[in-house]
C-alpha cells in the first residue's frame, strides 16, 4: 500500500452501504455527465482518484473503457471490489504512482475536503498522471446562484459536511475555507486551465469539469 495512512472509513465500514447508496443516489446523473465528458474526448484509459465505493470506476469500465482506480482508504477498496469487482490501487492521491499513463482522470467530490496545500499537492499528481493531451474531470461542491432551494441545499450540505469530522477530523473545516473561496469552479479557473467542457448539478451545487492539461 503506497503511502497510505489511518484508514478513516474502518470505524465506520458497517455504515458504508447506507451511506454510499445515498451517494450513488445523488450523483447518478453527476456520473452520467462525466461518462459523457470521456466518450466525447475518446479516453480508452481513465484514472478513477480517490474512487470511494467503486460506482463510477463499474460505469466506466462498463463503457468499454479501461480504469485504473485508486483510493486511500483500505476499507472503501474493499468494499468496491465485494459490490463491483473494481479493485483499486491502495494509495494516497499526493503520491499516485503514475506518469502519463492515462488519456484521463477523474477526481470527484475529494478537492473540498483537503487543505489548500494538500489540493494541490493531489491536482499535481492527477496532472502527472496524465498524458499531455489528455483531459482531467473534477466533480465537487461549487456556490451556486442564489435561491430558497439552493439556500435549503447548502443547509443540508453543511451540516451533511460537519458530521464527517467523526471520520476525518479538520475535513469539515476544509470544506467551509473551499466554499467561502467560491469552491470548485473559481479554484480551477485560479489555475488559468482551459475549459473543455462544464456542467452543473444538484441546481447548481455540484459543478463537472473537464479542464485540458
Amino acid at each position: 500500500m503506497e503511502g497510505t495512512s489511518t484508514d478513516n472509513y474502518a470505524p465506520v465500514k458497517s455504515a458504508l452501504p447506507w451511506a454510499i447508496g445515498i451517494q450513488n443516489f445523488f450523483l447518478r446523473r453527476v456520473r452520467h455527465s462525466v461518462l459523457d465528458m470521456l466518450q466525447r474526448i475518446g479516453a480508452r484509459t481513465v484514472l478513477d482518484v480517490c474512487s470511494g465505493g467503486g460506482a463510477l470506476a463499474y460505469m466506466i469500465q462498463q463503457r468499454g473503457m479501461s480504469v485504473q482506480a485508486v483510493d486511500g482508504s483500505p476499507t472503501m477498496a474493499e468494499y468496491s471490489r465485494s459490490q463491483y469487482g473494481i479493485i483499486p490501487k491502495v494509495a494516497r492521491a499526493e503520491a499516485l504512482p503514475y506518469h502519463q499513463q492515462f488519456d484521463a482522470a477523474v477526481i470527484g467530490m475529494t478537492l473540498h475536503e483537503l487543505g489548500e496545500e494538500q489540493r494541490e499537492q493531489v491536482w499535481q499528481r492527477v496532472e502527472d498522471a496524465v498524458k499531455n493531451t489528455g483531459i482531467i474531470i473534477a466533480v465537487d461542491y461549487t456556490v451556486p446562484p442564489p435561491s430558497v432551494i439552493n439556500n435549503m441545499l447548502s443547509k443540508l450540505t453543511t451540516l451533511d459536511e460537519s458530521n464527517f469530522d467523526t471520520v476525518n477530523p479538520g475535513h469539515y473545516q476544509d470544506y467551509q475555507r473551499f466554499m467561502a473561496a467560491g469552491g470548485l469552479v473559481p479554484w480551477l479557473q485560479k489555475r488559468k486551465g482551459y475549459f473543455y467542457d462544464e456542467r452543473t448539478h444538484l441546481f447548481g451545487n455540484i459543478a463537472v469539469v473537464a479542464v485540458m492539461k
